[in-house]
């Protein structure tokens, strides 16, 4: 590292050396030897005084008294010296002011350097801001090079190379009249007035905001008393798309009120930092350097206020003779759907869900639990292998492989990015969170007994099936979000076990009606909220994996193990069922199915694979 070749003039300069990493200076007259000797320290990577040894201070012996006791009408002999607070101090005044926080970067002088002379001490080309990177040092240094401020250990080892190093108090002469100085003042001056106008142009944006509004909204009144009968299906339509621009609009405006306000107060601060640091040049020097490069930032900020501080002008246009027309037209179909609508198949696939994670493993594979979530994917739970894979249905590919360290059995869907998975043996209930790259990560645990089985989430509340194993009783619980137990069904009303081994669960669109596999028994039981039996259908096979759909209706998983498995549509009350599609030859015992694209997603039960049956409706006016 080298130092510019200025004209360095020390000997009007006070101070010396203190212990301490900051530089200070006494008028000496052999400025040269000891301005050579404080670039070497510097240069070595030492503290400063470690390097320098003092000649040719001119010594005055003069009687000095700490000026902190004299207000207290005490006469104590001075000790020391601060260069900032151009005072003597005695020796409890100087230990006290050295190990008081605040006072923790004040350039402090020992009786020994302290100046005989309040007068030769300059204060204004002193530095005293605070190194970010050594806490404990003080920014003395600027590189031109590198356009960058620094202690004497920032230069030391990041600069080594720099052939335009300057000491600050150096280079800090008149530096309140500097052109740099003016520069900064005036754009922080400049940011200012345009801010004020930008705040102006909020306040008059938001009026004419609230009167495009409010005008638009009047229009649509006005229509609607002549056409009011026909109108009431429309006006909360044309209510919320006036709003969306509305809200949109308060929305930027509020941005850009709030960016405003944030950037006011960031140049307010520069501003005053300016101003205050006005006494001080080194204060100011660096005061000014830091200001320019948080103008430029703040002047980006300011330029997107141009596209920010806009909005929507728009008015409502009503129809001509519209009246007239709503009288006759036909704005759209109500079709009746019910559960008694009947779907048939249109087309079936499989997905292969195989990954490289299954290669070494020898356990059998059993699906025993599935759910989808938004965005196109599926959760599959594997029991035997104590995983969960997450696949994206668009591209047909496993996109996540979880192992927990215990057993799972059912899932559900919680929201956008939860689940919830059953561990029977545990007797617990997870909530895993689904991340943005798909993996998983356990959040929650709820002890909720042995044996939960089959799980579904609906209304803020979890619904679970329990079997008869562990100890574990046969019934259906339903906890809150904390896990709490709200309702448990176990027994009817002569306090006869309504099952034998509920296994999979499943709730009604309007939440009233609950639906239990019974696999032992061959049988799905239909049940009130409250417990109340309210029907019963009686299988060949045993059934497993149970889903309903947005209308109500019912589908089933019935399967005879090795043989095949069959998907039923039940009545809502389960007094009736009819086979949708039967597989040959596959075991299934989870079932998801899609409204939207009116899909069943089946996990085959001992394969890598995800059955997908499309389907369709069809009216019972169809003809075939």
């Amino acid at each position: 590292m080298a130092f510019s070749n200025r004209e360095e003039n020390l000997e009007d300069r006070p101070g010396d050396v203190e212990n301490s990493s900051d530089f200070s200076y006494s008028v000496l007259e052999r400025s040269s030897d000891i301005k050579s000797d404080l670039r070497r320290s510097v240069m070595q990577g030492s503290d400063a005084d470690s390097g320098i040894t003092v000649s040719g201070v001119k010594s005055i012996k003069i009687k000095l008294y700490c000026d902190l006791c004299r207000e207290d009408k005490k006469l104590v002999p001075a000790e020391g010296f601060c260069v900032n607070c151009n005072e003597y101090l005695c020796m409890n005044c100087f230990d006290f002011h050295r190990k008081q926080k605040t006072l923790k970067l004040h350039v402090l002088k020992d009786k020994c350097n302290m100046p005989q002379d309040r007068d030769a001490v300059n204060p204004i080309d002193a530095c005293v801001d605070k190194c970010s990177t050594h806490t404990d040092k003080l920014i003395e240094y600027f590189c031109h090079s590198c356009d960058q401020l620094g202690c004497s250990a920032c230069i030391v080892t990041g600069h080594r190379a720099c052939k335009d190093v300057d000491f600050v108090p150096d280079i800090v002469a008149n530096m309140e009249n500097s052109e740099e100085s003016k520069q900064v003042k005036n754009t922080v001056q400049h940011l200012s007035q345009k801010l004020v106008l930008h705040k102006n142009r909020v306040v008059s944006n938001i009026e004419q905001s609230n009167a495009f509004r409010k005008k638009a909204k009047e229009k649509i009144v006005k229509q609607r008393q002549e056409i009011d009968s026909i109108f009431d299906r429309k006006e909360n339509d044309m209510y919320a798309e006036i709003d969306e621009i509305y809200n949109d609009d308060q929305v930027h405006l509020t941005t850009a009120s709030d960016l405003i306000n944030s950037l006011t107060d960031k140049v307010s601060d520069i501003y005053s930092d300016l101003c205050s640091s006005s006494r001080n040049r080194c204060q100011l020097f660096v005061a000014t350097k830091m200001a320019k490069k948080r103008m430029n930032a703040i002047e980006r900020d300011v330029d997107t206020l141009k596209s920010a501080n806009k909005v929507h002008n728009f008015q409502y246009n009503p129809k001509s003779q519209l009246q007239d027309e709503l009288a006759n037209i036909e704005i759209g179909k109500i079709k009746s759907v019910s559960s008694e609508t009947t779907k048939r198949r249109v087309s079936s696939r499989s997905i292969d869900v195989s990954c490289k994670e299954d290669i070494n493993e020898t356990r059998t594979r059993i699906v025993t639990g599935a759910c989808l979530i938004p965005n196109c994917r599926i959760a599959v739970i594997d029991s035997h292998r104590d995983t969960c894979k997450l696949v994206d249905l668009r591209t047909e590919q496993v996109i996540s492989f979880s192992k927990f360290d215990c057993q799972p059995f059912d899932v559900t869907n919680v929201s956008e990015n939860e689940i919830a998975v059953t561990f029977p043996v545990e007797g617990k209930l997870k909530l895993v969170m689904v991340c943005d790259d798909a993996s998983l990560i356990e959040q929650k645990t709820f002890d909720v007994g042995a044996g939960c089985c089959g799980v579904h989430y609906f209304n803020r509340k979890y619904v679970i099936a329990f079997k008869k194993c562990l100890g574990g009783r046969p019934r259906i619980d339903i906890i809150d979000l904390q896990g709490q137990l709200l309702k448990s069904i176990e027994n009817d009303n002569r306090r006869t076990p309504l099952f034998k081994s509920a296994y999979y669960v499943t709730v009604s669109p309007d939440g009233a009606t609950l639906y239990v596999t019974e696999r032992n028994k061959k049988s799905v039981i239909c049940l009130s909220m409250d417990g109340q039996i309210l029907g019963i259908y009686m299988m060949e096979s045993s059934s497993y994996g149970i889903a309903v759909d947005e209308t109500g209706s019912v589908f089933v998983c019935m399967t005879d193990l090795g043989t095949y498995s069959s998907i039923l549509q039940l009545s809502d009350d389960c007094e009736s069922a009819k086979t949708l599609f039967k597989v040959d030859r596959v075991f299934l015992s989870a079932i998801t199915y899609c409204n939207e694209n009116q899909s069943f997603f089946m996990p085959k039960y001992e394969q890598p694979e995800i059955l997908v049956v499309k389907t369709e409706n069809v009216d019972k006016d169809s003809k075939k």
